[in-house]
């Protein structure tokens, strides 16, 4: 599969059968409204048996499929006049049409819910995933996989939908000419399943040149971004003219697959007309020489052999359409899977409630992948107070938050929460406690409100104007004249870094959390925005618990304590190691 997501059986059978139990009644009334089309289609073809023998002077009476019509039409008390059978024939060419635009209709609506099941199914495994497993994974695959695979996979389904009403109608039709000629039949469809087989390794490749694409077109969207969040120091280097090359090979590789994709395409369009005007010359050649059928009867089969083999032609294109989308959608449903297998398991124990006592972070070790990060730490933060950790980068500050926060598990030792351990609580309440503010924030292109709420329908106008009044954001919000409904840009852009620090700040706070997190707040902020947030940080002391992870000297003269990480070991700023 790739991107470590496991393998599994890739038929288009069991595609279609994925989405037969996903979508099962939609996709059914579609099939189903598909084939009442092709059986009218095929009903209007019976009518025309007996429009032709009226046509013809020298038939006297109607046979064969022509007598079934006269039959139904007797029932109704219908003569087989010309009149009558015109109509029968507009009136089934008429309903047909009405029936394709039901059935059309219900496929394309269930390819819209057949796209948003997937990109659902896709977000709630991302965000209910453990966070070893997130961010393992490439934020372009994610992307690539909401966007474009899904987008591909719905397409392949509405194909394969309509592979499987076109058995309707070639059904229809191939029982009509069993009823003229079943020797005739028989050697048509011989002669068309030899033409499918010889032209079914183009398939092959289009299958083959479909997974290509999908696996190049993810390399392209990780790569893309990647440059777009990194693109400012290349600019300011003057440097970009050195990614491009990146881009040149998968583009490169990109349009590779896509020439194999269309000269299989194309190639299977170019012989298909070739192989129907062949099997048609040699249906009527049968007809006429061996079979010696009247002219109307040769029509007739004629046009039946025209449109069977007009719908398996068509029926290949699809399916050739059909395994590109496919490969889609197997790496779409592979990353499901895989992230789904990773659900994080968030333990039902006893709510913490408000932070009373203090953390206590006891003989502490935690490793990623065997390479030990934090060894034996011993840390304590009393509530109420204002905790600093420094060290360099890779240092394991980060991790250490994250094993408070309950995003990893340490390898030994306890995270105690008011004397009780991580482990027996409820996390998902214990989270609900936290306010965590990160050195890059997520700020969506909304207003000030939505940045700060995400949406949550709790919170009222006035949690937000005091969440931005206890950040410090709340004198350039009333300044602007939209206030809390000002668009603060994609990733913040009309925001000045302060500005956008803040809001990320009055976030975490909106919720009146009990220990606030802090990291790398200030790393990217010049000295006199830097000062200003701490002093913001300062005046939060006795509403909020505060841990700020960062390696500015600055953070350590606010705190009211403050420690350093080096090589996994926890140790006081003067130096000695902390032995509690």
């Amino acid at each position: 599969m790739g991107d470590g997501h496991p393998a599994r059986t890739h038929s288009s059978f069991a595609f279609l059968a994925f989405f037969l139990g996903a979508q099962k009644s939609r996709t059914l009334a579609a099939i189903l409204l598909l084939g009442l089309a092709g059986v009218l289609e095929g009903i209007g073809v019976m009518t025309l048996v007996p429009l032709l023998q009226l046509a013809d002077r020298t038939q006297a009476t109607v046979s064969g499929p022509a007598s079934v019509i006269a039959s139904a039409l007797a029932r109704l008390g219908l003569a087989t006049t010309l009149p009558v059978l015109l109509a029968t024939l507009f009136v089934t060419i008429t309903l047909k049409a009405g029936m394709l635009r039901l059935a059309m209709t219900q496929v394309r609506q269930t390819q819209i819910a057949v796209i948003r099941d997937l990109r659902e199914r896709l977000l709630h495994s991302m965000l209910r995933a453990r966070w070893s497993h997130v961010i393992t994974e490439r934020s372009g695959a994610w992307a690539n996989a909401m966007a474009t695979e899904s987008t591909h996979s719905g397409g392949a389904y509405r194909e394969g939908c309509e592979i499987i009403a076109a058995v309707f109608p070639i059904t229809i039709y191939l029982s009509l000419a069993v009823l003229i000629s079943w020797q005739v039949t028989f050697f048509a469809i011989a002669c068309g399943l030899a033409v499918l087989l010889i032209l079914r390794g183009f398939v092959g490749l289009s299958r083959r040149a479909g997974t290509d694409q999908v696996r190049i077109a993810k390399a392209l969207s990780s790569t893309t971004v990647d440059v777009l969040q990194g693109m400012k120091p290349v600019k300011a280097m003057a440097r970009e003219h050195l990614i491009e090359p990146v881009f040149t090979r998968n583009l490169d590789d990109l349009d590779a697959a896509s020439r194999r994709a269309m000269f299989a395409a194309e190639n299977l369009k170019a012989l298909q007309e070739p192989a129907l005007a062949l099997l048609l010359a040699l249906s009527i050649y049968v007809l006429f020489e061996v079979g010696e059928f009247p002219l109307p009867t040769v029509m007739v089969l004629a046009f039946i052999f025209y449109r069977v083999l007009q719908h398996l032609n068509t029926l290949q294109g699809r399916y050739q359409m059909l395994v590109v989308g496919e490969a889609s959608f197997w790496s779409l449903l592979g990353r499901i899977e895989t992230a789904e297998r990773a659900h994080e398991l968030l333990r039902v124990g006893a709510p913490p409630g408000r932070l009373r006592h203090g953390i206590l972070l006891r003989g502490i070790s935690f490793s990623y992948a065997a390479a030990p990060v934090l060894s034996q730490v011993d840390l304590e933060i009393p509530a109420g107070t204002f905790v600093a950790i420094e060290g360099e980068s890779g240092s394991g500050k980060t991790t250490l938050a994250d094993l408070i926060s309950g995003l990893h598990e340490p390898s030994s030792g306890q995270v105690l929460v008011d004397g009780v351990d991580l482990r027996e609580l409820d996390l998902h309440a214990w989270r609900s406690e936290l306010g965590y503010v990160p050195q890059e924030m997520l700020l969506l292109n909304d207003t000030i409100r939505q940045n700060v709420t995400l949406g949550d329908a709790v919170l009222s106008d006035d949690d937000v104007e005091h969440a931005l009044k206890l950040s410090g954001a709340w004198d350039f919000v009333a300044r602007s004249p939209d206030g809390i409904d000002t668009m603060v840009g994609e990733r913040g852009s009309n925001l000045s870094g302060g500005q956008r620090q803040r809001i990320a700040i009055a976030r975490a706070l909106v919720t009146k959390p009990t220990l606030l997190i802090l990291d790398e707040v200030t790393a990217s902020l010049d000295p006199s925005t830097e000062a200003s947030i701490l002093a913001t940080l300062v005046g939060l002391r006795g509403e909020v618990t505060i841990l700020a992870i960062s390696h500015q000297p600055a953070m350590r003269r606010v705190a009211d304590v403050a420690y350093r990480l080096s090589a996994g070991r926890l140790v006081s700023t003067e130096g000695a190691a902390v032995d509690r």
